[in-house]
C-alpha cells in the first residue's frame, strides 16, 4: 500500500486548538507530509470546528460539548430515562449520514478516529462503527452494489421502502419511518428476517420501527 496517494480522513472534536490531542494530530500530519510524501491536499478534515485553511467536513454533531453528547454524559452512571435509547439512536444516525458523506464526497480510503473511545465523544464514536459495519455489509451483498436494481413500494404515507437487489436471489428491503409515530410493517412478506445493521432475527410480527428509524430486512 502506497500511503503518498491515499485519501486520508482525520476525525476529532476539534482541529487546530491547542489541546493535546490537536497537537498529536499536527505532529502525525507533520510526519505523514515530511516521512511519508503524503500530500496536505490528500488529508481531509471532519470536526465540530476546524481552520478555514484546511479541506473539511463541520457539524456541532462532533462536538464533544455538544447538547446531546452533555446528556449522556448526566445519565451515564445513572438510571435510563425514558426515551434514552431513542434519543441516542437519532442523534448516532444523523452522525453516521454525515461520516458517510464525508467518505464519499473526498474518497477517503483511510480514516483515523482519536478519542474514539472517550465518553465525552460517544456520538461520534458509536456512529464510525455503524458506519464501519454499513460499509462492510455493502461489499458483502450484491443488493447493495450502486448499480443494483431497485423498486419504491408505497406501504402508506408514514413509510418510505426501497426493495434493493430486485434481480437478485435475495432482495433488500430498507424500511424507513418517516413520521412522529412507531410503525408496524403489515406489508413486510411473510417469513422470517434478519435485521442486518443489528444482525437481529426477526419475524414479521416483531418489526416495530420507531419514529424517524430505518431497518434493512433481509430474509433469512
Amino acid at each position: 500500500m502506497n500511503l503518498s496517494k491515499l485519501n486520508i480522513g482525520i476525525l476529532h472534536s476539534l482541529i487546530g486548538k491547542n489541546d493535546g490531542v490537536s497537537i498529536v494530530i499536527d505532529q502525525s500530519i507533520e510526519a505523514m507530509v515530511r516521512y511519508m510524501d503524503v500530500s496536505q491536499d490528500n488529508i481531509y478534515f471532519l470536526s465540530a470546528l476546524a481552520p478555514a485553511r484546511l479541506n473539511k467536513l463541520e457539524d456541532d454533531i462532533f462536538w464533544h460539548k455538544n447538547e446531546a453528547n452533555k446528556y449522556i454524559l448526566k445519565h451515564y452512571q445513572a438510571e435510563l430515562p425514558e426515551g434514552f435509547a431513542s434519543f441516542i439512536e437519532d442523534h448516532v444516525t444523523q452522525a453516521e449520514h454525515l461520516i458517510e458523506q464525508f467518505i464519499e464526497d473526498y474518497h477517503i480510503d483511510l480514516m483515523i478516529v482519536h478519542n474514539g473511545s472517550h465518553p465525552t465523544n460517544f456520538i461520534y464514536a458509536t456512529a464510525v462503527g455503524g458506519t464501519l459495519k454499513m460499509l462492510r455489509l455493502r461489499r458483502s451483498h450484491a443488493a447493495f452494489h450502486p448499480k443494483s436494481g431497485f423498486r419504491i413500494h408505497h406501504w402508506g404515507d408514514d413509510l418510505f421502502v426501497i426493495e434493493r437487489g430486485i434481480h437478485t436471489a435475495s432482495p433488500l428491503f430498507a424500511v424507513h419511518n418517516i413520521s412522529a409515530n412507531p410503525q408496524s410493517l403489515p406489508h413486510v412478506p411473510q417469513g422470517t428476517w434478519l435485521g442486518l445493521c443489528r444482525q437481529q432475527t426477526l419475524s414479521t410480527s416483531d418489526v416495530n420501527l420507531p419514529p424517524r428509524c430505518f431497518v434493512w430486512l433481509h430474509r433469512v
